[in-house]
């Protein structure tokens, strides 16, 4: 899957795209890089961010204009680079693979087969059914919002440049990497929170964890980053806990993510509140004490160079 702000595909580029639980192929229609305050259409020509419907957390890495193939035009949408994958052959057989298993997965529940002079009908009223199924997951896409402080964002734009134009990179292990920033979360707010808040807290900040280190390597890391990653796995082995090594910037990387990731989720309406509610609480407590936690970029050798842009 695409990671986070790689760069941009072009319009008119031929992708897949996961949309619910499967994933189709589609065709870029406008491509938005972060931090530009235009969009580019399929002839090539510059509009302004205002005058596309992108979803607002849409804004914080690179997204897309789809047009699903053989679907009607009104289910094109715009969506996170996390959701786009290249056109290849691997990519076609994971899309056979999750097609084959959702597909089993369905046998499993369903009804016996109907009769052959039946199928026309129940093909319309399954086809019905997973267009209602696919309208509801949009406007619940749309409905997940987790605002950014304005000091972060600037932090994650400068994070973009340093990485993908002055080619640096962040000094690992950071001196206070994720599992310490969450241990120094819980300690000030277990000061202000009842026991029950405290461990709603403490319970996402554990998921939270959880999801960071599985996600280092599939979603938080610029393709020129991926080089370092490899040392470290080198260097420290592959169990390593990667929450001991990465720390503030590849955490706001992941709440930009956040949203559209949690929009693929069975999690139901007051579970994502909390969820948001939780996380805007230590964006906050990060913006107050983000100079505790930057952490310093290095320039890289030449053969690190050469071999990160290989």
């Amino acid at each position: 899957m695409s990671t986070y702000c790689e760069p941009v595909l072009k319009p008119n580029a031929s992708v897949l795209a996961f949309h619910g639980p499967l994933i189709y192929k589609a065709k870029v229609l406008k491509s938005h890089e972060y931090g530009k305050s235009f969009v580019v259409d399929e002839e090539g020509n510059h509009e302004p961010v205002e005058e596309n419907e992108i979803p607002e957390h849409l804004l914080e890495c690179n997204a897309y204009l789809l047009h699903y193939m053989g679907w009607n035009s009104k289910w094109d949408e715009w969506v996170a680079n996390d959701r786009v994958m290249e056109l290849n052959d691997e990519n076609m057989r994971l899309r056979r693979r999750v097609r084959e298993d959702y597909n089993e997965s369905k046998k499993k529940s369903a009804e016996p087969s109907p009769k052959p002079s039946k199928r026309h009908r129940h093909n319309t009223k399954v086809k019905k059914k997973v267009e209602k199924e696919e309208l509801k997951q949009k406007k619940r896409k749309n409905d997940v919002i987790l605002p950014m402080p304005a000091k972060l964002k600037y932090l994650l734009v400068d994070d973009w440049e340093f990485t993908t134009k002055d080619r640096k990179i962040v000094t690992l292990p950071a001196p206070k990497p994720l599992n310490i920033i969450l241990k120094e979360y819980l300690e000030e707010v277990e000061q202000t929170k009842t026991l029950e808040q405290f461990n709603i807290t403490q319970e996402v900040m554990s998921g939270l964890a959880v999801y960071f280190k599985a996600s280092v390597k599939l979603i938080l890391l610029y393709k020129y980053e991926r080089v370092q990653y490899g040392e470290i796995l080198k260097e420290h082995g592959a169990d390593v806990d990667l929450g001991d090594i990465y720390g503030f910037e590849h955490l706001l990387r992941l709440f930009v993510t956040l949203p559209g990731l949690v929009t693929e989720t069975v999690m139901d309406a007051p579970s994502i509140h909390t969820l948001m509610s939780e996380c805007g609480d230590i964006l906050e407590y990060l913006e107050q004490h983000f100079n505790e936690y930057m952490n310093e970029y290095e320039t890289t050798s030449p053969a690190y160079d050469a071999l990160a842009r290989s």
